[in-house]
């Protein structure tokens, strides 16, 4: 493309309309979905549209006329407002592949190496928009404060009678967690779990297991630090599935955010009667998420009626528990008594 400065003005217009809507679209990613992946994606891209630009920013800038511009003037009502989230996305979404585009064709003419280069990077805008648009669609943990770990071994009473109450009381969301059934057993098992959740409006969620949990119709699945990495397993269950990380320090947090979880279990915070643990981290670990963590977390490992205000204390605003409702007499009373004890924290709601 000869440097002229009409030249010049085509190459600026078009690098700003994809670099602002680059930057629409990464805010959205860091600030609305605290996706690390996602952002991280984002300013890749970003930073590879500066560097395949032929001409710096400063000889661009000289060779703008904004006030002798025809397109200013320009306008359409629909460009005024956006009735929602996914509308912003989608209009700078397009806003970034056009600018892409025109910089691809215009590179064509002396330049094919970099209107490859810009071709390229259209592609992955592609493909990070699909993600954007799932991932907005995909349902929050964020309003939930008492995650049931569902063991029917732990269950004093009948494990849907208890299901039935802890739901009716406000927990959510439920997570399966069945260690001694047959594949068989567990997906029939699932599928009335999944039948009572729906009904009362939880999400529901699988330990371990993506596969069951696509076939049981899951909202999500809970991966151990032993269990199938997050990446392959988001691409097996698709951006809208809820995909939660068990997480024993810092590093296992930030780790897990930056492979696609979208919520955490933090801890273990005490000793519990449900699950043996090698080592605590305690509270110290649930303060360091209070202040860094933006995503849903949930503290979890021996909270019950005697520990739940020690980890509020601590920052926790979210608890995930077993034994406290499965075990509990009345499980109803148990989970709207462990309500009750969070009601000072404020975990985010979005």
């Amino acid at each position: 493309m000869p440097p002229d400065p009409a030249a010049l003005r085509l190459l600026d217009a078009a690098e700003n309309r994809a670099r602002e809507g680059l930057r629409v679209l990464e805010d959205h990613a860091r600030f609305v979905l605290d996706d690390a992946a996602l952002t991280a994606k984002l300013k890749s891209v970003r930073h590879a549209l500066a560097t395949a630009l032929p001409v710096g920013r400063e000889a661009r800038c000289a060779a703008r006329e904004t006030a002798g511009d025809v397109g200013t003037a320009l306008s359409e009502p629909t460009e005024r407002s956006r009735p929602d989230a996914a509308s912003v996305l989608a209009a700078n979404a397009a806003r970034v592949q056009e600018g892409l585009r025109s910089l691809e064709e215009w590179s064509k003419i002396d330049a094919p190496e970099r209107a490859a280069a810009f071709e390229q990077l259209r592609y992955r805008v592609y493909t990070i928009e699909k993600r954007l648009l799932a991932a907005t669609a995909r349902p929050s943990l964020g309003a939930w404060r008492v995650y049931l770990l569902l063991t029917r071994s732990a269950c004093r009473r009948p494990w849907a009678d208890v299901l039935r109450a802890a739901c009716e009381a406000g927990a959510g969301p439920i997570q399966v967690r069945e260690k001694d059934l047959t594949d068989r057993e567990s997906l029939a098992h699932l599928q009335e779990v999944r039948a009572i959740t729906a009904a009362a409006g939880v999400p529901l969620i699988v330990n371990d297991r993506p596969d069951l949990a696509r076939l049981c119709g899951a909202d999500g699945v809970h991966l151990g630090t032993d269990d199938l990495p997050i990446e392959p397993v988001r691409a097996m269950l698709g951006e809208r599935a809820l995909i939660g990380a068990s997480t024993h320090r810092p590093e296992d947090a930030t780790a897990a955010l930056a492979a696609g979880a979208d919520h955490l279990g933090v801890g273990p915070c005490f000793p519990s009667d449900t699950k043996a643990f090698q080592a605590f981290p305690g509270t110290d670990y649930l303060r360091w998420a209070a202040a860094n963590v933006t995503a849903p977390w949930f503290a979890i490992g021996g909270i019950d009626a005697g520990t739940v205000e020690r980890a509020a204390a601590a920052g926790a605003g979210r608890i995930a528990v077993c034994g406290a409702i499965c075990g509990a007499d009345d499980p109803g009373a148990a989970t709207a008594e462990l309500m009750a004890s969070l009601t000072d924290a404020s975990p985010r709601t979005d």
